[in-house]
């Protein structure tokens, strides 16, 4: 098998793992010239550029995407903590974790196994639309975790879908655009659901009230932010739910097994989180003049993190998993997320129409994984 030409088309590769063992192993932090980059692959310098003040999620020149500046989408963009780096971010972060830990697994579970039924009672038999399924079910369970009811969540999941769409690098002038109209309609949909008390869930009132505890009392901040979890929940728990389809695809007695056994599905995702999991690489850009693995680096330069190496990397032992990132950028929805992807897997396993995932092709994207 050949290998990939960089790092970033490693995403999309049939199997990147002996790649980055040897990127991590050889070139744990190096210049790449066609890139443009610099590239930490070892779990020493990835670990150091995380946790440096130096290095943001954005260009200090460029808050927000230029293709969505100044429109509905721009707007839901430039409030989301995760893409923000002021110091009021760290508070309205740490409401947004504190508000995610009141979530009980149980509820969780049970919310994400009842919608991955409805999702999965409505595939087609002859060309089930597994993506589709993906996509939807993560949005439809965080939506409905903050309260919304049943008959918002199809409308919910289709307009977050065309919004992260126009996110991407990748995409076209008609996908940004359908971005922006999409992030029109959530934003809209999000204020209404949160200035109607009626509607809120304990988490809902949680996250509001820890929000405000923090001094945030803008309502579209807040609401951006309620988007925000929606959208982090989404491309992250949709590769997962199919990186551990095409593991089990590939192996049919890991794959009864796992049908039989909630605990052995259980622990495949997690092991899929280790070595193949749904974010691959993530970016950060330098702000200030800063020393990473003994290399000067500047302002303006940007830094391509391959957390899928780390994992990979021999030297890693004792660290923590990186498939959700780490430092103050850390996603904290990890458990959130695998109760998701167990709940969505466990109601396809029993399907006749899965071959295909044994052999799949990866969706275009420079840091997803995503396995149709």
């Amino acid at each position: 098998m050949t290998c990939p030409r960089d790092p970033v088309a490693a995403v999309m590769h049939p199997d990147p793992s002996s790649y980055y063992a040897l990127l991590a192993a050889r070139q744990p932090f190096y210049r790449d010239e066609n890139l443009g980059l610099w590239v930490a692959a070892g779990a020493g310098p990835i670990a150091e550029v995380l946790a440096s003040a130096a290095c943001h999620v954005r260009p200090v020149h460029e808050p927000v995407p230029n293709a969505i500046a100044g429109t509905p989408a721009g707007e839901i963009f430039r409030h989301l903590v995760r893409m923000r780096d002021d110091p009021k971010r760290t508070a309205l972060k740490a409401a947004i974790v504190k508000a995610l830990a009141m979530v009980e697994p149980r509820d969780a579970m049970e919310v994400s196994a009842t919608l991955a039924a409805q999702l999965a009672a409505d595939l087609s038999e002859e060309k089930p639309d597994l993506a589709g399924f993906a996509f939807s079910l993560p949005v439809q369970v965080v939506a409905r975790l903050l309260g919304f009811p049943d008959e918002a969540l199809t409308g919910l999941a289709a307009s977050l879908t065309s919004f992260v769409a126009g996110l991407s690098p990748l995409a076209g002038t008609q996908t940004v655009e359908a971005s922006i109209e999409a992030a029109s309609d959530l934003m809209a949909e999000m204020r209404a659901h949160l200035a109607y008390d009626g509607r809120h869930s304990a988490f809902c009132r949680t996250l509001i009230a820890e929000a405000k505890r923090a001094g945030c009392h803008d309502a579209d901040e807040i609401a951006a932010n309620a988007i925000g979890l929606m959208m982090q929940a989404q491309e992250a728990t949709a590769g997962l739910i199919g990186n551990v389809l095409v593991t089990l695809c590939r192996d049919p007695s890991l794959r009864l097994a796992a049908m039989q056994d909630a605990a052995v599905l259980a622990s495949v995702v997690q092991e899929v989180l280790w070595r193949d999991p749904p974010i691959q690489n993530t970016r950060r850009y330098v702000a200030l003049e800063t020393v990473i693995a003994g290399q000067a680096l500047k302002p303006g330069e940007g830094i391509l993190v391959i957390l899928a190496a780390a994992q990979q990397d021999a030297d890693a032992s004792g660290r923590g998993m990186l498939a959700f990132g780490e430092g103050r950028h850390a996603c904290p929805a990890r458990n959130l997320a695998s109760a998701i992807a167990e709940a969505g897997v466990a109601r396809l396993l029993d399907r006749d129409d899965l071959a295909d995932m044994a052999l799949p092709v990866y969706r275009r994207s420079v840091n997803a994984r995503i396995p149709f």
